[in-house]
């Protein structure tokens, strides 16, 4: 049960600290009415288009001009996808398409993000995988890129 972190493409003089949510900043704050989710925009939308047109209709919450939508999907999991406010099209993120906080210590568990960042971090577990930690996810050109995971266990 040691401590492994691994280290995808985060600077080298970061290394030892975790990346936050200055260091990501988003360049635009979109301020206007949110778009209609386009439920033609992805496979999935259509199924979740309750909860996502509801959670939309907030406005953006991440990255300048995204909503993260969440819904559960059982104890101590949930599911979401990421709306563009500007244009209403919707990304569910393959290697996220559920997230899990069990086995997490601490109640900081989840999604953690920022309208004013493009970083996305999740503690807990990624799917069905055996991993528990904390995962730091960059959204560049409409994708969740992994630069840093810090597994903490391994089931």
């Amino acid at each position: 049960m040691g401590f492994l972190t691994a280290f995808l493409s985060w600077p080298a003089h970061a290394a030892d600290k975790p990346p936050r949510f200055q260091d990501f900043p988003a360049t635009h704050i979109f301020k206007g009415k949110p778009a209609r989710v386009d439920v033609n925009s992805s496979p999935d939308a259509r199924m979740f288009r309750t909860q996502l047109r509801t959670q939309a209709a907030e406005g953006p919450d991440f990255a300048g001009h995204y909503k993260i939508a969440t819904w559960g999907c059982g104890s101590s999991c949930e599911s979401f996808a990421i709306v563009d406010s500007i244009t209403g099209k919707v990304w569910f993120p393959p290697v996220l398409s559920e997230i899990s906080w069990n086995g997490w210590d601490g109640d900081d568990y989840g999604l953690k993000f920022k309208l004013t960042s493009k970083l996305l971090v999740l503690h807990g577990s990624r799917g069905e995988e055996p991993a528990t930690g904390s995962f730091y996810y960059l959204w560049e050109k409409n994708k969740l890129k992994l630069i840093r995971a810090d597994i903490i266990r391994t089931n």
